[in-house]
């Protein structure tokens, strides 16, 4: 699949990854630099070495690692936005278009009461209460799929799920809440 960053995403990481290399390289070289100093000064205590390092390089050692945050916080960005965002031409929105439309003309439907009532302990039959029709009105209940059971022997509020799909493709669910009582 395309992605919005294919291109120009790569072009923007080469750039930004090989200034952080250089940035990296550099502080390197003025660390070493600051190492040798040091030696040549006989400052090998660890504390006077460090706040040497820290006051002349501080803010080098500030920079490079908020160029480092920011660079791994885009290339995270930048994956994120590929796996949500897909391109789609102006065919493909017109396609989709076109197939929300027959979709909506020829989808199946699925007619039921929000909640349908059963008796406990008795034979139920949900298609008693449920219809499945097709966009031109015929019965298709027989390709209906039921996900889920009734439990006639427990009181209480339980829910199937119907699926029907057409000879057109179109698939619709409805979840039917059943009260057993």
């Amino acid at each position: 699949m395309e992605t919005l960053f294919d291109e120009q995403g790569e072009v923007i990481i080469s750039v930004i990854t090989g200034c952080i290399f250089i940035s990296i390289a550099i502080l390197i070289v003025s660390v070493v630099a600051d190492v040798q100093m040091a030696k040549l000064q006989d400052c090998y205590e660890k504390e006077v070495w460090m706040g040497t390092l820290l006051e002349e390089h501080g803010d080098a050692l500030k920079c490079s690692l908020i160029s480092f945050l920011v660079v791994a916080f885009m290339i995270i960005g930048i994956n994120i936005a590929d796996d949500i965002m897909p391109i789609f031409s102006a065919g493909q929105y017109y396609r989709n278009a076109d197939r929300a439309e027959a979709f909506i003309k020829y989808s199946p439907s699925i007619e039921a009461d929000y909640a349908v009532y059963a008796e406990k302990n008795r034979a139920f039959n949900l298609f008693e209460y449920v219809r499945v029709v097709d966009y031109d009105g015929t019965d298709i209940s027989d390709r209906a799929v039921v996900d889920g059971q009734v439990n006639l022997l427990m009181e209480g509020l339980q829910y199937v799920v119907v699926t029907v799909t057409n000879d057109k493709g179109f698939t619709v669910s409805k979840r039917i809440n059943i009260l057993v009582e």
